[in-house]
């Protein structure tokens, strides 16, 4: 018995790559780059928040009345500033990486 494939019927309007169906990268790049920067502004809105609670936690808030703990936890505290120091880091890889992108594409643009 033969295996015959299903068809989609053609749009005139959409410009599709005839083997994936997929649409033109054209129109992927500025959709994937906004994603990008969300995607970074919520990775450095957490290492915020994170560093907030860390310096709570290392020097306490005499006027909520929370008092300092790393001088009980120390280790604890090491690690959680090892982790927020990569954290940035990992956010300045980011910002770098989105940069570079953003600038090999603009070269791509033609006027």
């Amino acid at each position: 018995m033969e295996r015959s494939e299903a068809k989609l019927p053609e749009n005139p309007h959409r410009k599709t790559n005839k083997r994936t169906l997929s649409p033109p990268m054209g129109a992927v790049a500025p959709s994937l780059f906004v994603h990008d920067l969300f995607m970074m502004s919520l990775m450095l809105s957490g290492v915020a928040a994170g560093t907030a609670i860390g310096y709570v936690g290392r020097y306490g808030n005499s006027h909520a009345g929370w008092m300092e703990i790393c001088h009980r936890l120390k280790k604890y505290c090491n690690r959680a500033t090892a982790s927020m120091a990569l954290s940035y880091l990992s956010v300045v890889c980011l910002l770098l990486l989105l940069t570079v992108i953003s600038a090999s594409k603009s070269r791509q643009i033609k006027v």
